[in-house]
């Protein structure tokens, strides 16, 4: 079997590997993936204790990753023993248009300070 997994451990509590699709059903076999997940490459995001977690340090992984073109990412939290995937388009999409409508109130409101 070919294995092309590249851990990273991150400083906000958590370590990320990034694998091939389909390995994802053997090693989660509790969670339903779709196909297209399964055709892509992922990333899984191992979470050893929550009390440590940096979310700012995870959500920039989780979408650098998904700028990268990682359309899966899984998440386990080793303690509570909790597994869930991540539609990795949908949310970068979501942030993408969050940060578009930010930046228009951002210029609205100086627009309307100048004139």
């Amino acid at each position: 079997m070919i294995q092309a997994t590249q851990e990273r451990v991150h400083r906000g509590g958590f370590t990320a590997s990034r694998v091939f699709g389909w390995e994802l059903p053997e090693k989660f076999p509790s969670v339903k993936f779709t196909e297209a997940q399964v055709e892509s490459a992922a990333i899984i995001i191992e979470i050893p204790a929550a009390r440590g977690l940096r979310l700012s340090s995870l959500s920039k992984v989780i979408l650098g990753a998904a700028k990268g073109g990682i359309k899966t990412a899984v998440v386990t939290c080793r303690g509570e023993k909790l597994v869930t995937s991540l539609d990795m388009l949908t949310l970068w999409l979501n942030v993408e248009e969050m940060a578009e409508l930010r930046s228009l109130l951002i210029q609205e409101t100086k627009e309307r300070r100048e004139g």
